[in-house]
């Protein structure tokens, strides 16, 4: 049988949760079966290094309404000579399927990972994504959630859209053999309890909400230290506020991380502030290292946690609710330790990396099968 050659668009390879997916995804499918090319429309960056495979990467360089980029994909697309062209997001969707068509691509997947704001789409949006989706041979998100506000939004036809979650890799995360060991080497007192964030520094995921309960905790106790990891605009309005708050001792801002699951063993409690959420890969990155989570009900959030089980839900926005579930967990080692265990237990058997793989070999063996001689 011959590879099925899949054309991944993408807007860049920077950190980020659907950057890190389409690795994730490449470097788990059957390299007899299947072969890629990748076409950044912005440019590449650093999560090409995570690649076990050669795979060609285009950078296309658009800028804002750039008329020439359906043809520019469409001239890679004549030369790769893709079995399938599969777009992520509203950043390639119109672009790349109007390139598919130029190139008489037979397969076009479009995959849509969660949603900025609560608005939905601007109604000029919605009548192109309803229009093109009709070029379409198979449409999914990555929860339920947002599968139906796709559907309701975008009046697309139910049968059209599926759900495939995301899925974690647990022999990357999982617990440490030696908790107060890993905080030492990390440069903490093993006895203090470290809360944990991990993501961007943007208005979407609330930091300043977290920044604000760990000054109402710090009124209270102080045994506890709060690391956020990740990069982002906010990163500098941060630091001041936690100046303004005399909280810097308390909060340790990490950057951008590498190494994010050595930093999740450290931690004793992780927290997701975000406003909106389609599939929240950090969350379950952090329910494999057995942390209790503490996330806002929001989005995909509420397929992955079940409050009181291996979570609290809190309200968005509500820094007081916040402090008051993190001050929950920290009083009790018994509920972290059963949350965490009830949360690795829920990664291992529903959101496992093998799942996912499986469920995109299978759509793309089912759409592309036919397509496998095109010369």
């Amino acid at each position: 049988m011959e590879k099925i050659k899949i054309a991944h668009i993408i807007y860049s390879l920077g950190t980020g949760g659907l950057e890190n997916g389409l690795i994730n995804v490449i470097n788990g499918l059957n390299g007899n079966k299947f072969s890629h090319v990748i076409c950044c429309c912005s440019q590449s960056g650093e999560l090409q290094n995570r690649l076990n495979r050669a795979v060609p990467i285009y950078e296309l360089k658009s800028r804002k309404h750039d008329i020439t980029l359906p043809f520019r994909l469409a001239a890679i697309f004549r030369r790769e000579r893709p079995n399938i062209v599969h777009t992520r997001n509203w950043g390639t969707f119109m672009d790349a399927i109007l390139a598919a068509k130029i190139s008489r691509t037979p397969v076009i997947i479009h995959s849509f990972h969660g949603f900025l704001t609560n608005q939905g789409f601007p109604f000029r949006r919605r009548v192109a994504v309803r229009f093109l989706s009709k070029w379409t041979d198979g449409i999914f998100t990555v929860s339920k959630d947002t599968t139906e506000r796709w559907i309701s939004i975008n009046n697309i036809p139910p049968d059209k859209v599926k759900t495939i979650y995301n899925g974690v890799d647990t022999k990357k995360f999982h617990p440490p053999l030696d908790k107060a060991k890993q905080k030492e080497k990390f440069g903490f007192c093993p006895n203090d309890i470290l809360i944990g964030m991990v993501g961007s520094l943007t208005p979407i995921k609330d930091p300043k909400s977290f920044i604000k309960a760990v000054s109402i905790i710090a009124k209270k106790i102080n045994n506890f230290k709060c690391i956020i990891i990740g990069d982002g605009p906010l990163m500098e309005f941060l630091k001041r506020l936690t100046s303004e708050l005399d909280i810097k001792e308390k909060v340790v801002f990490k950057g951008r991380q590498n190494n994010t699951s050595q930093w999740m063993q450290v931690m004793d409690i992780f927290v997701s502030c975000s406003l909106l959420e389609g599939m929240s890969n950090v969350i379950l990155e952090a329910m494999a290292s057995g942390l209790p989570i503490i996330a806002t009900r929001v989005g995909g959030n509420l397929e992955l946690i079940e409050d009181g089980k291996n979570g609290l839900f809190i309200p968005v926005n509500d820094p007081q609710a916040l402090a008051e579930a993190i001050l929950m967990l920290i009083n009790s080692e018994d509920l972290r330790r059963e949350m965490g265990t009830s949360g690795i237990k829920k990664a291992e058997n529903e959101f496992n990396m093998e799942q996912m793989i499986d469920s995109y070999e299978g759509l793309y063996l089912d759409l592309g099968k036919n397509h496998i001689n095109r010369k």
